[in-house]
């Protein structure tokens, strides 16, 4: 509940699991293992300055998607790989109904919200450059992303997110 009464959806949608060798989890996830992979890989752009370069590729791992994040570039990802190592889940990531709506209610009740590099949102609500590799226009809406600090999540990198 937020201060206004009124109920905050947020669905939980996946976890992030860093990687240093894509192709390589990939196929161990889907051809020992037995998962699905979606056919759709995710790139976020080198010169983003908050994330840094990624691929991401989602595995249905039985009803719980699994977002395989490698980096591609120097960068807060990069950061992230060399300090938690390959493999390691490094957030759980949300949708909420209405990802402003949240914004507002977590600035009201004055919860700041973070990039993943730990710089405090901007004006632009965290876009960065991300699309659908193949699939022009999708590198040029991209998607806004948020955090709370660790300090009030207890440790834990969570995310939400908005696909614009």
């Amino acid at each position: 509940m937020n201060d206004s009464g009124n109920e905050q959806q947020i669905k939980f949608d996946h976890a992030a699991i860093w990687v240093e060798d894509m192709e390589e989890t990939l196929n161990f996830l889907t051809e020992t293992v037995g998962w699905r992979r979606h056919p759709m890989k995710i790139e976020v752009s080198g010169d983003d300055p908050t994330v840094g370069g990624m691929q991401a590729v989602f595995v249905d791992a039985n009803g719980l998607w699994l977002e395989m994040i490698l980096p591609t570039t120097e960068g807060p990802g990069m950061e992230i790989l060399r300090q938690v190592g390959d493999g390691a889940i490094v957030e759980i990531n949300f949708e909420p109904k209405n990802y402003g709506t949240m914004l507002d209610d977590m600035n009201a009740r004055g919860i700041d919200m973070f990039n993943m590099d730990g710089s405090l949102l901007g004006e632009d609500g965290g876009q960065i450059s991300e699309g659908v590799e193949g699939i022009e226009g999708t590198h040029e809406t991209g998607q806004r992303i948020a955090y709370w600090s660790k300090e009030i999540t207890g440790g834990t990198s969570v995310e939400i997110y908005e696909v614009i």
